[in-house]
């Protein structure tokens, strides 16, 4: 059984949901772990960029466009980690 997934009106075979999906997982989680470690110690790893760019954009005086561009460079990475390119 996977955590977090749901068969919806058993939209799968329970066949596909416990031996297919699983392995398919297995593999993408690997190839991305392979990289940097599990996708979710590597997103652990942004949370003290993630509370110093909302510490800069609470800044009253900051300009909108150096917000802009810091949140696109924070999203880049967090895309990076779930394998983006």
């Amino acid at each position: 059984m996977l955590i977090g997934i749901a068969n919806e009106n058993e939209f799968y075979a329970a066949y596909y949901l416990d031996a297919i999906l699983t392995e398919d997982l297995k593999t993408i989680t690997s190839e991305v772990g392979a990289n940097q470690g599990p996708p979710s110690q590597a997103l652990g790893r942004l949370r003290g960029d993630y509370f110093r760019l909302k510490t800069r954009t609470q800044t009253i005086n900051i300009d909108k466009t150096e917000i802009l561009g810091q949140q696109r460079q924070f999203f880049r990475q967090v895309l990076e980690v779930l394998g983006y390119q």
